[in-house]
């Protein structure tokens, strides 16, 4: 059985309601392995009592926040991220890794399976994290962990996510409007784009040869003007609501890299097409020349004419005019609850 538990919920998190607090606190009130937090918590005495499972109770806004602090704090208590076990409570808005892991609606069960099961034959996953550093119009570097990040359309997106009242799909779905006008209308991304340590394709295009020319030598770089409108990189293949974002993380991870995809073509004819195969495209089967599917360990985006929206864990990151993502060594290690319920 796990014997030290703490369960960090984020009261700012999509789904988090009084209800489920009020659920798991009153479920494991007298169970000494448990310490439950909302809010405000004490993770310097947290990693340095040594807890078996550190449980984050929110979306992948959460997983970021917490992790980047826990990466911080590790590095100076010298200890270990890379050991520590988290499980994650599925509270958040879009719960990329959720999807990945099984974590669903029932809390209290999945919490109860965790404690009821040595520590040592918890089935765990290892998502390693991108480590994102975005340089801003003024020369300033901001840098990030996140298992999933993104520059131009995704990011104008949310960005305007931010600024809107509203939470959820209905949220994203608000943004359309003014995000539009930006992304029609607006100036169009001049990207150079390139593969420091090379690349490759997962997937090829008689048309990705020459208008990618990939796989590219270390270092070698290729400039895209007025046709790539988004990049967007994983380590795991959700991008939340169950939309299967990276079909090809999975596989990019067990090689040290990430999926990366890149989206260009015409931009006034991909938004109908795109509606039309909205069900291929949420499912991760959707494949078309004009997204391009690239497996690599680190690439560096430098913006031509402006600055481009970024976002990291599904937040919006900043602008940028330079914007460097690479595999990091730091590595999230989960707890699996598919493969839990299939053991038992």
């Amino acid at each position: 059985m796990v014997e030290s538990l703490v369960a960090k919920l984020n009261p700012r998190a999509g789904r988090f309601t009084p209800k489920i607090i009020n659920a798991i606190e009153q479920r494991f009130a007298e169970d000494y392995r448990v310490k439950i937090y909302s809010g405000n918590y004490p993770r310097r005495k947290t990693l340095q009592d040594k807890p078996q499972v550190i449980t984050l109770g929110g979306g992948d806004g959460t997983i970021r926040y917490e992790s980047n602090k826990f990466i911080l704090l590790c590095e100076e208590l010298g200890l270990s991220f890379n050991k520590q076990l988290f499980a994650i409570l599925k509270l958040g808005t879009g719960n990329a890794i959720s999807y990945e892991l099984g974590a669903g609606k029932d809390h209290l069960e999945q919490l109860e399976m965790i404690l009821e099961t040595d520590v040592n034959e918890l089935p765990t996953i290892q998502v390693p994290l991108i480590e994102i550093t975005g340089t801003t119009p003024q020369g300033e570097k901001e840098k990030t962990y996140s298992m999933l990040t993104g520059a131009g359309w995704d990011g104008i997106i949310l960005k305007k996510y931010k600024q809107s009242p509203l939470n959820g799909l209905v949220g994203y779905f608000s943004t359309i409007p003014s995000s539009a006008t930006e992304i029609f209308f607006g100036k169009k991304l001049k990207f150079e784009i390139s593969f420091p340590q090379g690349a490759e394709l997962a997937e090829i295009f008689e048309e990705d040869i020459e208008f990618m020319r990939l796989p590219l030598g270390d270092g070698e770089r290729f400039l895209q003007e007025n046709q790539i409108h988004a990049l967007v990189a994983g380590t795991t293949p959700y991008f939340g609501y169950n939309f299967v974002g990276f079909p090809y993380a999975k596989k990019a991870r067990s090689e040290g890299k990430m999926h990366i995809r890149a989206v260009g073509g015409n931009r006034y004819s991909m938004i109908p097409r795109f509606v039309a195969h909205t069900k291929s495209i949420w499912s991760g089967e959707y494949r078309h020349r004009d997204v391009s599917e690239i497996v690599a360990p680190e690439v560096e985006i430098a913006l031509l004419d402006k600055e481009a929206s970024a976002q990291a864990g599904g937040d919006h990151f900043g602008e940028f005019t330079r914007i460097n993502w690479k595999v990091s060594d730091y590595v999230l290690n989960l707890v699996d609850y598919n493969a839990m319920r299939t053991s038992s």
